[in-house]
């Protein structure tokens, strides 16, 4: 009987593992070796673009964001969004921009779900993904990895990519922030 609990247990580990296939996995390729850091200020809309090379899907699959999250966020930074932009329509990346990109410029900045947008297998994407935050209190802030979930051949799975991103942020000068003319920002 122990014998064959001793074979049981090590089987059952194999099948359960062939079983799982979730996790942690690379389709996306690791993009690093580089450090951006811009100026901000508190409550004040920021956006940070996951770039062509940081989706560049790798993979034989097509694949779909489920949701992407920093690692370790600081407790002062407040998520708005992560939505999808079609680069036909933005032309090109971004790496930081302030504001809310589909209000302030809806002609070139036409959000879309996550869930909606696919990532075609061995190619770079044809959509930008923008995460929208603010910090309520100033500081130095160092956002430097997001976790990325996704569906691929039908099988969730996930991994880190690396964003190296310091944002320094200081309280507006008084009176407080204005706006700028739709002109001066799109």
């Amino acid at each position: 009987m122990r014998r064959l609990l001793g074979l049981i247990t090590p089987l059952a580990l194999v099948l359960l593992a062939a079983g799982c296939s979730g996790g942690q996995q690379e389709v996306f390729t690791v993009f690093s070796g580089f450090r951006t850091s811009f100026p901000a200020q508190t409550l004040e809309p920021q956006d940070i673009g996951l770039l062509t090379g940081w989706l560049h899907n790798q993979s034989g699959h097509r694949v779909r964001i489920t949701s992407v999250r920093f690692v370790n966020p600081p407790r002062q930074l407040r998520m708005l969004n992560v939505l999808a932009y079609s680069f036909n329509d933005i032309h090109e990346g971004l790496i930081s921009l302030e504001g809310v990109l589909y209000e302030e410029c809806p002609k070139e900045f036409r959000p879309h779900a996550l869930s909606s947008v696919t990532f075609p297998p061995h190619s770079d994407p044809p959509w930008l993904v923008v995460m929208a935050f603010t910090f309520d209190k100033p500081g130095k802030y160092h956002l430097n990895q997001v976790r990325i979930n996704y569906v691929a051949n039908g099988h969730p799975g996930w991994q880190y990519q690396d964003t190296n991103a310091t944002v320094t942020v200081k309280n507006p000068p008084l009176p407080g922030p204005k706006p700028l003319p739709p002109s001066a920002v799109c």
